[in-house]
C-alpha cells in the first residue's frame, strides 16, 4: 500500500530527484526526509540523484537577503540548520560538510505499524509506579475501519501487561493526511527499582514491549527501554538569588561531570566504539552528568543508551548556539519539525534531565557588543525572533511531545563578569581562562551551578607525534599554530605558567615538548582541582560543576580532559578522586587566617568516622597530627574542622613554612571506607621540592580481582610531586596518574593495557622536579 524513500540524514541543502523528476528539497540535517514514491517508481532501473548546495553559499546568499538587517555571528552560519561547530569553534577546525550523512533506504508496508511511544511515569511509591503510555499508530490507506489490539508489557514480568481495543475510524484519526493514530493506555509497575545516577543508586531500566495486533496476528511492535524515575529541575528564588538544582526521586544531587562535544569532526566516523569510550570515561571519572554541547549534534541513539544503561544524566542543549537566528516564519517551520522529530525520539530516555534552548546566547546579546550599532527597531526585531523561538517555539514543542521535561530558555541566564551570574541559575564562569584572573579566584568565585568553566592542557606527546615531525616542536611552527584554535591560547597558557610553575629547562627540543605537554597537564588539572573542590564544599549554594569539555574533535590544544586519541590527561585521572561521593576539601580563610577542613557527603546516607590530620615537610618528617570525629549528613558539605595558620606554623618551628610543608588528611569513615586528600600552602611556583629518588617495580599482575596486565610499585624517598608515568608510543592506562607520591609510602598503579616487559622497556616515571632540573 504505501512507498516511502526515506533519507534519515541529508547534510543539508540538498534536491532530489528520482528518474529525473524532483522529489525533495531538503534543509535540515537533523530532519528525517520520508518521500511517497509509489507513483514515481518505474519497472526498470531507477535513478536517483542528490544535488547538494554548499551550506556556506546559502548561508551568504541568505544573508544578503536579509540586509540592511545583519544578524549578530562571526559569520552567516546561523541561517543553516547544521552542525555549527562545522563553521570552526576555539578548539576545532572549519570543515563545512556536505553529503549523505547518514542511511538512505525504500520501505514498502501494507499493514498499520507503531510509529511511536511516549511513557510519561505520573507517580511513584514503594507499592508502584503509575505509568502512561501515548503509541501512536501510522495507518495505511486501506485499513480504514479496522480493529487493533494494543499490547504493552513488561518482557520480564508477564503480570505487568495491559491491553486496549482501537478501531481506525477516519474521525478517531488525528491527522488525515500522514494517517496517524494515538491512543493513551495506563499500567501499574509493582514494587518499582527506580533509575538513579551511577552515584547513588542502580540505574535500573525497564523493557516494555509493545504490540499492534488484528486476531492472532502480529501486525508491528516494539520495545522500549524506560527507566522509572521522576526528575526536576529547580529553579526557586530565595534569599541568595534563583536556584539551578536538579532533584531525582526526590533527593537534590549534586550533578558532577563536563560538557560533551562531537566526537569527530565527521560525524559519521563517530562510531559506536567512540561513543562506548567516551561513556566508559565518564563513568571511570565518576561523572553522573554531561552536558550535550548546543553548537554539536543531537547524537545517535547508542549515545543515549550508553548514558541510560550509565546511570548519566544530560543537560541536554538544543542546537543552537553563540549566534542571533532568523526568525521568518519558513525558518520556524523548519525548527519545529527538527525539534517535534529530535525530541520525540530522544524523549524516553530516562538520562535526558532537561532541555535546554540554546548555549551562550543570551549572554551574547547581553554582554557580547552585538546590539552595538543596532537601530531600536532592528533590536527589538532580533529579540523578537529570539523570544519566538526560545520562549515560545521550543517550549511549546515541547509541551506538545514531551510534556513531562523540564526546559530552561538559555545557559546561562547571565553571563561572567557581572556578579549576578554566580546567584542567579547556571554559570559559563571563563573569568580566570578568559579574562586571565588567578586561579584562586575559584575559592571565593561559585554559582548556583557552574556548566562550564575551564583551563586548556596540551595533550599526550604521544599524540601530539601522530601530527608533527620534530621540526615542528616550538609553539611558533605553523603546524602547533594550527592546532590551537582559540586567539590567545598559546598566550594564556604562558600567562598561567608564569604565575604557578617554575620555567622547565632541556637540551632538545623533544625535551621541551615533553615538559611542556607535562607542565600544562598539570597546571590544567590544578586549576581545575581548585573550582572542583570549591564548588563542591560549597553547596547547596552550588549544586552542579560541569567541566569544559570532555572530548575533542581532532587533535587540539583545549580544555579536554580527554584528547582526541582517547588519552587521559592528567585532568581526567584527577577528577576520579574529585567526583567521589566523598571529598576532602582545603580553604584558606585569610580573613580568620585559618584554614578550614571540608568532608563533602553526595551519598544518601550519613557518614562519621575518624579524620586524621598531619603536616609534614618534604622529608616526610611530621610536625603536627591531630585527629577529629566527625559526622556529616548525607548531601552536605561540612566544615569539620578549622587549625590557625598559627597553630601549624608554630608546630613547624622554621622558616619558609608555605614552602616547605604539606597538610595530609586521611579519613575513614562507616568502618572501613577511605578518603585522603593534601594541601600545600603555596602555589606549585614557590614550593622547594627536594630531588626524590622514586624506586619504581614493575611485573606482571597478579591480585585478585584486578583485571588490569601490570602492577606498577612505587616509593619515593623524599616528596614526589605529580609523578607522571608515561610510555612512549603506545599510549598506557594506567588506574592513576599524575599524583603526589609521600616520602615512606607506597603507591601501587595497574596498567591496564601493557605488559610488564612492554613497560621495563620504555616507560618513564618523572616528576615536577624534573622539569627544571
Amino acid at each position: 500500500d504505501e512507498i516511502n524513500l526515506v533519507f534519515t540524514g541529508l547534510d543539508t541543502h540538498a534536491l532530489v530527484l528520482l528518474n529525473g523528476q524532483a522529489i525533495l528539497a531538503a534543509d535540515n540535517m537533523w530532519r528525517t526526509w520520508k518521500v511517497d514514491v509509489k507513483s514515481h517508481l518505474v519497472n526498470a532501473t531507477n535513478n536517483l540523484t542528490i544535488i547538494f548546495t554548499p551550506a556556506v553559499v546559502y548561508d551568504n546568499t541568505s544573508a544578503e537577503l536579509m540586509l540592511p538587517v545583519v544578524l549578530p555571528c562571526e559569520n552567516s552560519r546561523i541561517y543553516s540548520r547544521k552542525a555549527q561547530y562545522h563553521y570552526g569553534w576555539d578548539w576545532g577546525p572549519r570543515l563545512v560538510t556536505a553529503g549523505i550523512w547518514k542511511s538512505v533506504y525504500l520501505e514498502g508496508w501494507t499493514a498499520p505499524r507503531i510509529q511511536s511511544a511516549y511513557f510519561v511515569t505520573r507517580s511513584i511509591s514503594k507499592a508502584s509506579a503509575s505509568i502512561d503510555v501515548e503509541v501512536v499508530v501510522e495507518k495505511t490507506a486501506s485499513s480504514q475501519g479496522d480493529s487493533y489490539r494494543i499490547t504493552v508489557e513488561d518482557v520480564d514480568n508477564s503480570d505487568t501487561r495491559v491491553s486496549l481495543e482501537v478501531q481506525a475510524d477516519e474521525e478517531d484519526i488525528e491527522d488525515l493526511s500522514s494517517k496517524k493514530m494515538t491512543s493513551v493506555l495506563s499500567f501499574k509497575v509493582p514494587q518499582p527499582k527506580l533509575w538513579w545516577v551511577r552515584n547513588l543508586g542502580t540505574p535500573h531500566l525497564y523493557n516494555f514491549k509493545i504490540t499492534l495486533s488484528q486476531g492472532s496476528k502480529v501486525l508491528s511492535e516494539k520495545t522500549y527501554r524506560i527507566g522509572i524515575r521522576h526528575v526536576k529541575l529547580i529553579q526557586e528564588y530565595d534569599e541568595i538569588g534563583r536556584s539551578f538544582k536538579v532533584r531525582l526521586n526526590g533527593k537534590d544531587v549534586f550533578m558532577k561531570g563536563a560538557n560533551y562535544i562531537p566526537s569527530d569532526m565527521f560525524l559519521p566516523r563517530v562510531t559506536d566504539e567512540k561513543y562506548r569510550k567516551a561513556i566508559e570515561d565518564s563513568v571511570k571519572a565518576n561523572y553522573n552528568m554531561l552536558r550535550v554541547w548546543g553548537g554539536g549534534t543531537y547524537e545517535a541513539d547508542i549515545f543515549y543508551d550508553l548514558c541510560d544503561e550509565a546511570g548519566i544524566l544530560l543537560f541536554h542543549d538544543l542546537m543552537f548556539a553563540g549566534g542571533m537566528y532568523p526568525g521568518n516564519a519558513s525558518f520556524l517551520r523548519n525548527v519545529e519539525e527538527e525539534l517535534t522529530e529530535q525530541i520525540t525520539r530522544l524523549r524516553n530516555h530516562p538520562s535526558i534531565a532537561f532541555w535546554s534552548g540554546n548555549n551562550e546566547i543570551q549572554e551574547g546579546w547581553d554582554n557580547w557588543g552585538w546590539k552595538g550599532n543596532m537601530t531600536e527597531e532592528v533590536k527589538s526585531l532580533l529579540y523578537g525572533w529570539f523570544e519566538d523561538l526560545f520562549l515560545e517555539l521550543a517550549p511549546s514543542v515541547i509541551a506538545k511531545v514531551d510534556y513531562n521535561r523540564d526546559y530552561v530558555f538559555t545557559s546561562p541566564r547571565f553571563g561572567y563578569g557581572h556578579n549576578y551570574s554566580l546567584l542567579y541559575g547556571d554559570s559559563h564562569f571563563w573569568s580566570v581562562w578568559g579574562l586571565q584572573q588567578d586561579i584562586e579566584l575559584y575559592n571565593t568565585a561559585y554559582g548556583r551551578f557552574s556548566s562550564e568553566y575551564g583551563m586548556q592542557g596540551v595533550p599526550s606527546f604521544n599524540t601530539i607525534q601522530g601530527f608533527t615531525i620534530p621540526s615542528d616542536w616550538n609553539l611558533s611552527t605553523p603546524t602547533m599554530k594550527a592546532h590551537q584554535r582559540h586567539a590567545t591560547g598559546y598566550q594564556n597558557i604562558q600567562h598561567f605558567l608564569w604565575l604557578y610553575y617554575r620555567t622547565p629547562v632541556w637540551k632538545t627540543s623533544e625535551e621541551w615538548m615533553q615538559k611542556y605537554c607535562y607542565t600544562t597537564q598539570v597546571l590544567q588539572k590544578y586549576a581545575m582541582q581548585t573550582a572542583i573542590e570549591s564548588h563542591r564544599r560549597n553547596q547547596p549554594h552550588s549544586m552542579g560543576t560541569l567541566v569544559w569539555q570532555l572530548n575533542d574533535v581532532w587533535p587540539v590544544v583545549s580544555w579536554s580532559s580527554v584528547d582526541s586519541n582517547g588519552n587521559w590527561k592528567a585532568l581526567h585521572y584527577a577528577e576520579r578522586k574529585l567526583f567521589e561521593n566523598v571529598l576532602i576539601s582545603f580553604y584558606t580563610d585569610n580573613a580568620t587566617q585559618s584554614v578550614r577542613i571540608y568532608v563533602v557527603n553526595d551519598n544518601l546516607y550519613d557518614i562519621k568516622g575518624k579524620l586524621r590530620l598531619e603536616l609534614l615537610d618534604f622529608n616526610g618528617k611530621k610536625y603536627f597530627k591531630h585527629t577529629e570525629m566527625v559526622k556529616v549528613s548525607e548531601r552536605t558539605s561540612g566544615n569539620v574542622l578549622n587549625i590557625t595558620l598559627d597553630t601549624l606554623h608554630d608546630a613547624f618551628g622554621g622558616k619558609n613554612f608555605n614552602q616547605s610543608t604539606v597538610l595530609r588528611a586521611h579519613f575513614i569513615y562507616n568502618d572501613a571506607k577511605t578518603s585522603e586528600n593534601l594541601y600545600y600552602f603555596s602555589r606549585p611556583k614557590a614550593l622547594q621540592l627536594l630531588r626524590p629518588h622514586i624506586k619504581v617495580t614493575i611485573k606482571e599482575n597478579q591480585d585478585n580481582g584486578e583485571s588490569s596486565k601490570t602492577k606498577i610499585i612505587l616509593s619515593a624517598d623524599k616528596l614526589a610531586y605529580e609523578v607522571y608515568l608515561f610510555h612512549n608510543g603506545t599510549e598506557a592506562r594506567f588506574s592513576d596518574n599524575f599524583f603526589d607520591l609521600l616520602p615512606g609510602k607506597t603507591k601501587v598503579v595497574y596498567c591496564e593495557n601493557l605488559s610488564s616487559e612492554e613497560l621495563k622497556q620504555n616507560l618513564k616515571v618523572f616528576s615536577m622536579y624534573d622539569t627544571y632540573n
